[in-house]
């Protein structure tokens, strides 16, 4: 994971960006592993049983992610559970609780047994967290989804740490376009959010959005 109290440097924006890659290609586990590890370090012994019996009932469901194995598509919600812990480590359970599903609409069908079994509450803000993929790219539509998310301390966390993931490996996207209309979005509707709630990793989210925009430079 990164040092969310400092600025990170480009050896470390690297080697967060390999490792990520790796479990793209490679059988997933190892962000579960780090996870697990970290709830049962900063969690009392309720929580964990919480938090564990949720991430069982998560990797029940069938998932449809492109070429990604079941594994390898969990290990993005576990790092984004991860970072969220790591600089919140006794965050209320409904917090690990929407990032270890928080794009489960994007990859599933939400059943009415899924919203039981993962709380409707839960749900609600997934449902808040999604994006219509067909109006993703109008302002106007982008500008009303972050209002609806911003109105919650709860939303706006999780898509901080979604976004924070995403951005490490948004270079291997193929599409110069799409990756400039991705950082855009995120300088002008996520920023305000980090500024808000993690003052700390402003520094860091800037620093990762030039480096992005370097290696768009330079691949161009």
């Amino acid at each position: 994971m990164i040092n969310q109290s400092k600025d990170i440097s480009w050896e470390e924006f690297n080697s967060a960006k390999e490792a990520r890659l790796i479990n793209l290609t490679q059988p997933g586990g190892r962000d579960k592993d780090f996870f697990y590890e970290l709830i049962h370090e900063t969690r009392d012994k309720q929580s964990v049983e919480i938090i564990e019996s949720y991430c069982g009932v998560i990797e029940s469901y069938e998932y449809d992610h492109g070429h990604l194995t079941k594994e390898q598509y969990l290990d993005h919600p576990y790092r984004v559970a991860s970072l969220l812990l790591e600089q919140f480590p006794d965050i209320h359970d409904d917090y690990i609780k929407l990032a270890l599903c928080h794009n489960i609409a994007e990859v599933s069908d939400i059943t009415g047994i899924m919203k039981q079994e993962l709380g409707i509450h839960i749900i609600g803000y997934v449902k808040k967290l999604t994006v219509n993929r067909d109006m993703q790219w109008d302002l106007e539509y982008k500008k009303s989804f972050y209002r609806e998310i911003g109105k919650e301390r709860i939303t706006r966390l999780v898509k901080i740490y979604d976004k924070l993931d995403n951005m490490f490996v948004l270079s291997e996207n193929p599409d110069k376009e799409i990756k400039i209309k991705y950082l855009e979005e995120i300088t002008k509707n996520l920023l305000p959010f980090v500024i808000k709630d993690v003052h700390e990793l402003q520094q860091t989210f800037e620093t990762i959005i030039k480096f992005n925009y370097e290696l768009i430079k330079k691949n161009s």
